[in-house]
């Protein structure tokens, strides 16, 4: 599990790794934290959704119905 309260104080709004290198946007400790964890953040969302999908597949199998639809197009999945 990810300790995201270290990511309190971070800059709030948009703000990308050029507005943080030219100086724009000031950063902090919470905002180096977060760039630093985004490939375990990423991992994460990955993983998520993975299990997400499988228990969806597992009740579309059981019988398919409006939820699983709309879960599949939330998804994004195309058959």
């Amino acid at each position: 599990m990810i300790d995201t309260d270290k990511y309190e104080g971070r800059t709030p709004g948009h703000w990308s790794v050029t507005s943080i290198r030219d100086g724009s946007i000031p950063y902090n400790t919470a905002d180096e934290e977060l760039i630093a964890d985004a490939p375990l953040l990423l991992e994460e969302v990955e993983r998520l959704r993975d299990f997400i999908q499988s228990v969806w597949d597992g009740l579309g199998e059981a019988g398919r119905n409006e939820h699983y639809e709309l879960f599949k197009e939330y998804m994004g999945v195309i058959e």
